[in-house]
């Protein structure tokens, strides 16, 4: 007589501190997964350095001449190009760093051609997935004062695995929406927890980067 596995249960979520330490190893090993964000504040910078300094000498030349139709038309242009580039560079930066994250944890190694490949394949479906959000934002606003603020305190939560589902999951853009809300009504104790983490790391890694920006504020001062 044989038993089968058909009726077992599923098996659970893996331990917090148990996840955390397998996560923290595998980035060890490919830290140029953190590096696609980075690389577009980057350009991002260089383009905003770019941008001004081409107003710059459109608006002396402007008033050089007493006109400025043209200086108005181009500057509108400019900037809705620069808003297309920026929402790009944005959405490749995400984009990247989830699908090398996702190719390190299950090939134990990354590289930009993953991340790229990434971007290709889920590009689209996470624009979409960043239009729910931002319509959901606006509504978590909306929703803050009569909630007492705990809107805006659900938002972050229910929305954590909105980009790993849409990358990662192969989710489409409102349908990872949909499955992040269920995954954390399943499993809300330690998506509470993981998302208060990851706030706290984040956090702190913001509080460092600021570090060496404090002496040039204060040189401007």
């Amino acid at each position: 007589m044989t038993t089968t596995t058909a009726n077992a249960p599923a098996p659970g979520p893996v331990p917090f501190d148990k996840l955390f330490a397998q996560a923290w190893a595998v980035f060890r090993r490919n830290w140029i997964v953190a590096l696609p964000p980075v690389i577009a504040t980057v350009i991002m910078f260089v383009l905003i350095g770019a941008v001004a300094a081409v107003a710059v000498v459109w608006g002396i030349a402007a008033y050089a001449h007493h006109s400025t139709s043209g200086l108005v038309s181009a500057v509108v242009v400019g900037y809705l190009a620069f808003i297309a580039v920026v929402v790009v560079l944005s959405l490749w930066g995400y984009v990247a760093m989830f699908g090398m994250a996702d190719a390190a944890w299950t090939r134990g190694t990354a590289t930009f051609a993953d991340g790229f490949a990434a971007f290709r394949e889920r590009a689209g479906a996470t624009f979409l997935a960043w239009i729910g959000l931002f319509g959901l934002a606006i509504v978590a606003l909306v929703l803050a004062l009569p909630t007492l603020f705990l809107s805006l305190l659900a938002y972050p939560v229910f929305m954590m695995y909105v980009m790993p589902s849409v990358i990662i999951g192969r989710r489409g853009g409102f349908e990872a929406i949909g499955e992040s809300v269920r995954l954390v009504l399943r499993f809300f104790g330690g998506s509470a927890v993981t998302a208060l983490v990851l706030y706290a790391i984040s956090y702190g890694i913001s509080m460092i980067a600021v570090l060496p920006i404090v002496p040039l504020e204060l040189a401007v001062m």
